[in-house]
């Protein structure tokens, strides 16, 4: 994900995700303390995009939070092979932290190396096994793998450690899709939805799945309601245009039947 500048809406972000940052300052600004990176990100279901932690995490002085702030810096201006080394340096100033394993799990998984992400997003969810996140990007990177079935395992856990996060439903109902089980796909992406009704793509998936578990006249009708929804959301013209190639097929199908 390309990292996002630090704007109102993601200063919002920050006081619902980071429950405790925003509105206690001294944790961000509690530099002696030697888990002040800790502080700031354990127990978080999912991790804002790296441009965006920049701020937060800039005046923390304690390791692995130094090091780990030049990496997301270089990670948001798209210099992984930067990001990679100083990512390494910010592991071996603080052994006992996930999250330069996280980002360097991160990294690799964006460079194609999924199994370099695996090995690093292990080491993350063996530091802190709570970390809902570490355990959703180790699904993926798994799958990416061949590892479908531990993939899959790593993305339930991620849902049981944070239940309420529509992001965690929709990366589980995509990987139950891209695997061929629709109907599970089904179950995950109506979760997905219920907790964020303006989740486009979980609403395309959902109907696609829908279509292939067997269930063409909802899905079908899925697929025109998220059309005419999501015609005019930025960011949604590729799915949409997928989605009507796939409505006029379907037309021309029914018809010629």
């Amino acid at each position: 994900m390309p990292g996002l500048r630090l704007t109102l809406l993601a200063a919002v972000f920050f006081a619902l995700a980071f429950p405790g940052v925003a509105s206690a300052g001294n944790r961000a600004t509690a530099a002696a303390s030697p888990s002040c990176c800790n502080e700031l990100l354990d127990g978080q279901a999912h991790l804002p995009p790296p441009g965006d932690l920049v701020p937060v995490l800039s005046s923390c002085k304690s390791a692995p939070c130094p090091q780990l702030t030049r990496a997301l810096v270089l990670m948001d201006q798209g210099k992984l092979d930067q990001a990679r080394a100083a990512l390494v340096a910010a592991s071996e100033s603080a052994p006992d932290s996930p999250y330069p394993h996280y980002y360097l799990g991160d990294v690799a998984l964006r460079g194609g190396d999924a199994a370099g992400a695996v090995t690093e997003l292990s080491a993350a969810v063996r530091l802190r096994p709570n970390f809902a996140g570490a355990h959703a990007l180790l699904g993926q990177a798994q799958i990416a793998a061949g590892e479908v079935a531990k993939g899959l395992s790593a993305l339930r856990t991620a849902i049981a450690l944070a239940p309420g996060l529509a992001e965690g439903h929709l990366i589980l109902g995509r990987a139950y899709f891209d695997t061929g089980r629709p109907e599970h796909a089904v179950i995950e992406l109506d979760r997905a939805i219920e907790l964020n009704s303006e989740c486009f793509e979980a609403r395309y998936l959902l109907a696609r799945a829908q279509m292939n578990a067997g269930d063409l006249e909802i899905g079908f009708a899925a697929l025109e309601a998220y059309v005419r929804e999501a015609s005019s959301v930025p960011g949604e013209s590729e799915r949409v245009s997928r989605a009507q190639a796939i409505l006029r097929d379907f037309a021309r199908s029914s018809q010629a039947g």
